[in-house]
């Protein structure tokens, strides 16, 4: 049995496929005039569903912006920033940003920080002891449901803030 693929076929499929976010020219600049810092400068990226991306490079060369930019937390000074074919520039409701260090109310168990968004966007009480279970469970964390922040390793309160 022989297999054979035509480069033309393949390079029409990937151009009908469909980016879920896009950047096209996206610069940012703090501050203005001279005293402008130009922190990014005409990025041009395309991310499609199932990609894994690694973004690197030394301190302050504009990684945190970038990932700002994409989640709506940043808006450009130049560019398009698209989002499942629509324009983003403030904070998608249905976009989950996980941040370097978990962001968690500490007066407050680990199910109610994991129960506090659902609750805050209306859903019942039973659709939210469900989601919290469940999440709760898909990050390993069932057993420290009732317990504080203040109570979780490090890497346990990450886990927590996914959830």
């Amino acid at each position: 049995m022989s297999y054979s693929f035509d480069p033309k076929t393949i390079s029409d499929t990937l151009t009908r496929e469909v980016s879920v976010c896009e950047l096209a020219n996206v610069g940012v600049t703090f501050g203005s005039g001279s005293e402008g810092n130009e922190v990014l400068q005409d990025i041009n990226l395309s991310l499609f569903a199932g990609d894994f991306v690694c973004v690197l490079g030394s301190s302050g060369c504009g990684k945190t912006t970038l990932l700002r930019v994409l989640a709506g937390y940043q808006r450009p000074t130049t560019g398009i920033v698209t989002v499942a074919g629509k324009r983003h520039s403030e904070p998608d409701p249905d976009v989950g940003v996980v941040f370097q260090r978990p962001n968690l109310f500490p007066w407050l168990t680990i199910a109610k920080n994991v129960e506090f968004g659902p609750k805050m966007k209306g859903v019942s009480d039973r659709e939210r002891k469900q989601r919290v279970s469940a999440t709760l469970e898909m990050v390993g964390l069932s057993e420290a449901a009732n317990f504080f922040p203040y109570q979780l390793s490090g890497g346990m309160q990450q886990r927590s803030a996914i959830a």
